[in-house]
């Protein structure tokens, strides 16, 4: 990420043109069973009861699971402390263990350890509730109004590609999408297909890229 590494000029539709969103993708709240929270609450409870002592899990530093855990730490004021790991996998590993007590999650690779019961899920970080998780509420439902968090996935072109492209393959991706393999694919890596606008996307990298600027910035996140 450009503002992690102190790149804070650098703007991706500088350089591209957006053509499409592709689909985004459900992240969850997950903790170990033996934790004693069952909800959001419950975990800002025993935050606030521990101060500095409840561990959270990412996999490293300025990683969407940081990023999306100091998000919500700045609205809630809750207080947990950040251990990096290297990559997702470890990190989701640690929870699942009980080495770690809580983190945030894509959907897709901490699902089976849900429905096994090896994760408890506290929360969704979608706007509505999830049909893989449909039991499970959001934050925003959990006393965190307007908390939402999704990572995404589109398609853009080198700058100066002719309009007439843009709006070609901006056409062509709505119907790629509906093919029963592909969202079969999305699914199964914990995708939702969202095609759109190529304005809707500038949107939501603008938008982005400015809400998660903020955080890192509060949050003093930078490479290392």
């Amino acid at each position: 990420m450009p503002i992690v590494q102190g790149r804070k000029g650098f703007n991706a539709l500088d350089l591209l043109e957006p053509i499409s969103l592709m689909s985004t993708s459900t992240w969850v709240l997950v903790a170990h069973p033996s934790l004693p929270v069952k909800s959001v609450k419950d975990m800002d409870a025993l935050a606030k009861a521990h101060r500095g002592k409840l561990d959270y899990a990412s996999g490293g530093i300025g990683g969407s699971h940081h990023v999306v855990m100091e998000s919500f730490k700045s609205v809630t004021g809750t207080h947990l402390v950040h251990v990096p790991y290297r990559g997702a996998s470890a990190a989701l590993t640690a929870v699942e263990s009980g080495e770690m007590p809580v983190m945030f999650s894509a959907m897709q690779p901490a699902l089976d350890r849900i429905q096994s019961n090896r994760l408890i899920p506290l929360a969704v970080a979608t706007p509505e509730r999830s049909k893989l998780l449909p039991n499970v509420a959001t934050i925003s439902e959990s006393g965190v109004p307007g908390f939402t968090f999704a990572t995404w996935t589109g398609i853009l072109a080198p700058k100066g590609t002719p309009p007439a492209i843009i709006t070609r393959l901006n056409g062509e991706i709505p119907r790629a999408l509906t093919d029963s393999g592909v969202v079969a694919k999305l699914a199964a890596l914990g995708g939702t297909p969202q095609p759109t606008s190529p304005k809707a996307l500038a949107a939501l990298i603008e938008d982005t890229t400015v809400r998660m600027a903020k955080v890192i910035e509060q949050a003093k996140i930078k490479a290392e």
